[in-house]
């Protein structure tokens, strides 16, 4: 990912080491700085990080809405495994949908 690239996070889970699921796309942002660095999160966990500039999302885009949209089943699968590359129609659908309030 690159300063400028926009990123949108899928929650499977309602919080970190929980059982219970989200399913939901819940932030969308910016990246915004040029730096890879870890960071540590609490003990033992220090993951990689960018700067994103996050977006105030109106609205999650929960898992029954996101199977709707064009492009979502050959995406799907691919989350498990990180980062991935939606079709710029994909990714404008769920932002619309996440910033707008449904009226």
């Amino acid at each position: 990912m690159r300063r400028g690239d926009h990123i949108l996070y899928y929650s499977p889970k309602q919080e970190f080491r929980s059982r219970r699921p989200c399913q939901a796309i819940t932030a969308c942002g910016v990246v915004t700085g040029d730096e890879v660095y870890q960071y540590e999160m609490f003990p033992g966990f220090v993951p990689y990080r960018r700067d994103i500039e996050w977006q105030t999302p109106v609205r999650e885009v929960p898992l029954d809405v996101l199977r709707t949209l064009p492009g979502w089943s050959e995406v799907a699968p691919k989350l498990r495994f990180g980062h991935v590359e939606l079709l710029p129609e994909l990714f404008q659908a769920i932002q619309e949908y996440m910033l707008s309030d449904g009226e």
